[in-house]
């Protein structure tokens, strides 16, 4: 959306997790009924060298230690993983998506607003490892309804964060001052994303794409310690379809989508109708853009968390998209390393969710393990071995 759309307040909300934990763990010995996943390679999350033949281990939903194997002395009672050949992330955290607004090949419209097809598309952040969800705007009263249940354990999927309504704002000028919240805007513009940051917005919730960001802009982020979510998924996923790159073919992909989608994006008609959508150009250019704007920011020292924009549009496949981001944050320049970090750590700061986001302990036990190493390929993070959401194995795509 441009600046005069939707500005989203997500300041003032409890998510309703809490924890205290404190231990030294020097030698340790476990608790019975602990897990203990062994002989991983773990990334953490913070950015930190990854740690070999790691050991996680974890009890109901919080992580007890995560350090070297030869640290832990495990009791008979211990549930052993072996994970020796894996690698384990953190769950990933989606700072900017959006729920209940499509279903299926149906665009956003206020019928699709149903408790059920809310809890379908958690499901499916969950199955592919996103396990947080920040729908930043364009919700329902309902929705926290649906939040007091799934902290009751009565709605699974991805743990909902909610912007709430958010806010239409007429020629992007914000209505009131922005002290006591902190606020996210939707932007394409240069021009608009400096305006709002002298109204001392926080985050800016979608890349800069009309031009190259300018030392002026990156002065303003930094002065303001303001967020940047690059969506880059956004503009890829308006045209990328039309051209059937080889993971359309791919199950981690085909599984996400509804099969009238795929098929029609399959279609040879598709791709003739793409070719001469003068969109498709402006597009392009857009998500070069993103893509350019990203690095100069992440270069010069700007926060960039991670969000895609899924759901707002069919287009946005919830889950997969997330996993493509990864890797347009990789071909945009950023490491493996730096990527993860964007998705995990940064954007459980940026929704206020210090409980997630890196695996720490104390922390909720929120992580993937995956086939293969995704700092020798990003696209590892599609090779998903299992899932665990607060403790709990799920499925996975």
């Amino acid at each position: 959306m441009s600046i005069g759309g939707l500005v989203a307040n997500f300041g003032d909300f409890k998510h309703g997790f809490s924890f205290f934990f404190c231990a030294s763990f020097a030698g340790l010995y476990l608790a019975g009924g602990a897990t203990v996943l062994t002989g991983a390679r773990i990334l953490d999350g913070t950015g930190k060298a990854p740690l070999e033949n790691g050991v996680l281990v974890f009890k109901g939903d919080r992580i007890l230690y995560v350090g070297p194997a030869d640290t832990v002395q495990r009791p008979a009672d211990a549930k052993v993983i072996d994970a020796r050949g894996k690698t384990i992330i953190p769950g990933l955290i989606s700072a900017h998506s959006h729920l209940g607004l499509c279903n299926g090949v149906l665009g956003p419209r206020s019928e699709n607003y149903t408790r059920e097809n809310v809890q379908h598309q958690l499901e499916q952040y969950e199955r592919y490892g996103v396990l947080t969800v920040m729908s930043l705007g364009v919700n329902k009263d309902v929705l926290y309804e649906w939040r007091n249940e799934q902290l009751k354990g009565e709605l699974a999927g991805a743990d909902i964060f909610t912007a709430d309504r958010g806010l239409g704002v007429r020629q992007g000028a914000p209505p009131f001052p922005l002290l006591e919240f902190k606020v996210a805007a939707h932007i394409f513009n240069l021009d608009d994303a400096k305006a709002l940051l002298k109204a001392g917005i926080d985050v800016i919730a979608h890349s800069v794409r009309d031009q190259p960001v300018d030392a002026e802009f990156i002065q303003a982020m930094k002065a303001n310690d303001a967020v940047y979510i690059p969506t880059l998924d956004l503009d890829e996923s308006q045209y990328i379809y039309a051209e059937h790159p080889a993971w359309m073919q791919e199950s981690f992909f085909t599984q996400a989508v509804d099969i009238n989608l795929l098929n029609r994006w399959k279609s040879p008609l598709y791709a003739k109708e793409m070719a001469v959508n003068p969109n498709t150009v402006k597009n392009k250019a857009a998500a070069a853009m993103g893509q350019r704007n990203v690095k100069i920011l992440f270069d010069a020292g700007v926060k960039i968390a991670f969000g895609t924009d899924s759901g707002a549009l069919p287009t946005r496949v919830q889950g997969f998209a997330e996993h493509r981001e990864l890797q347009l944050l990789v071909q945009a320049g950023l490491s493996p390393m730096d990527a993860i970090v964007c998705a995990t750590k940064n954007s459980a700061e940026v929704i206020g969710a210090a409980d997630r986001g890196t695996l720490e302990v104390g922390k909720r036990a929120d992580f993937l393990i995956l086939d293969g190493n995704p700092l020798d390929d990003i696209r590892n993070t599609t090779h998903i071995d299992s899932i665990y959401h607060r403790g709990k194995i799920v499925g996975g795509p």
